[in-house]
């Protein structure tokens, strides 16, 4: 991952009105959502993993990561964007489970024992959208992203790194949320519609 940290709450804080908070975890909160809830942002983005905790927990889980997803949890432990129409999981280690504090979506249980039926044993799963609980995930073997449907083994979408991915679902979702961080029309689906495939 090129992009780093800031570039992407850069990115996100573009079209909003409201900025960010630190949170005393580290993470960074973008536009606040009191109308959601007291705790409620649009994005959250969490603080990076500590280097040694994810090897440690990718190893004991037997969950080989490429180097491209590593690079994207030394800037960021995962995060959630637009009240979570995507979220992109981390790792949760066990000193970081306190209650009242925000953590990502859990990689090594979403590869483990709420791994989904669909993927093959190469295929990291490392996030999802809400709308429709479709996934994403990663080859060990190559940066490209990919989308598909939760019982399904068809690619619907293909980003050729996590920059591409980004940049392009952050320009997506961002139309179908007001300035104010409100879903223009809470009827039209979030998840990105099926594209055509890289070649």
């Amino acid at each position: 991952m090129r992009m780093n940290r800031d570039e992407l709450v850069g990115i996100l804080e573009n079209r909003l009105a409201s900025k960010r908070v630190i949170d005393e975890g580290g993470n960074i909160l973008i536009n606040h959502l009191p109308s959601v809830g007291s705790r409620a942002y649009l994005h959250v983005i969490f603080e990076k993993a500590n280097s040694n905790e994810v090897l440690k927990s990718v190893k004991e889980a037997g969950v080989q990561l490429p180097k491209s997803f590593l690079e994207l949890l030394a800037q960021c432990n995962g995060f959630v964007l637009f009240q979570g129409a995507l979220s992109i999981f981390g790792v949760r280690s066990q000193l970081s489970r306190s209650a009242g504090k925000r953590h990502p979506f859990d990689l090594l249980e979403a590869n483990t024992i709420a791994r989904p039926g669909n993927l093959n044993k190469n295929e990291i799963y490392i996030g999802s959208y809400n709308w429709d609980g479709s996934i994403l995930f990663i080859n060990q073997c190559d940066s490209i992203i990919r989308h598909r449907s939760p019982d399904s083994t068809d690619v619907l979408n293909e980003w050729g790194d996590f920059d591409q991915f980004i940049r392009c679902e952050v320009d997506r979702l961002s139309l179908l949320f007001d300035e104010g961080g409100a879903e223009i029309d809470p009827l039209v689906a979030t998840s990105p519609s099926p594209s055509r495939l890289l070649d």
